[in-house]
């Protein structure tokens, strides 16, 4: 298995490679007034809340209070949750248990603008019904884990984790309380 850590470095290349994969918009031919003015629409039209800042995303740590979490997973704490800021567009937590029958669980929340998250729905997974607009979930082989994305309007909610059971619950606590 993994390290834990290597899995936020993983959770990061999707955001940068995310980040990476947006383009300019292509420059019209006209004047340079002309030119200048439909570059500013088009900027504008791209600009839905998911790119231009408006969306405000929360603490998923306070979102989702440690100890229902623990109830959901059926463990108990090993560790305080780890809550992470990656920019104002990208937030997570880190939650770690220990299981009655001497197991470790994690469960990893990140909520993001929904663009972040569109390139995951490029690769084939099993679509999820009723969470958000769209969801999929994919078991990931080399992690031993699952990833759970859910585009929900403009946020982007992934879990990560073990048990995809846990993580549905997870990620409609996260989309009922946003």
């Amino acid at each position: 298995m993994q390290k834990p850590h290597l899995i936020h470095a993983t959770a990061i290349g999707f955001l940068l490679l995310a980040t990476a994969c947006n383009s300019a918009p292509p420059v019209p031919e006209g004047d340079e007034s002309q030119i200048q003015s439909e570059v500013e629409e088009q900027a504008d039209a791209g600009n839905d809340s998911a790119t231009s800042g408006d969306l405000v995303l929360p603490d998923i740590c306070e979102l989702l209070p440690a100890e229902e979490v623990a109830a959901l997973a059926g463990g108990t704490l090993s560790s305080e949750p780890n809550s992470s800021e990656y920019s104002d567009d990208f937030k997570s937590c880190w939650y770690d248990f220990d299981l009655s029958d001497g197991s470790y669980d994690y469960y990893i929340i990140y909520v993001q603008p929904a663009a972040f998250l569109e390139i995951l729905f490029e690769d084939a997974a099993e679509p999820v019904s009723g969470l958000g607009d769209r969801a999929q979930l994919k078991w990931e082989e080399g992690e031993e884990q699952y990833r759970l994305a859910i585009i929900d309007g403009n946020v982007g909610v992934e879990v990560i984790g073990k048990r995809s059971d846990v993580m549905m619950e997870l990620a409609r606590l996260v989309l009922e309380r946003l």
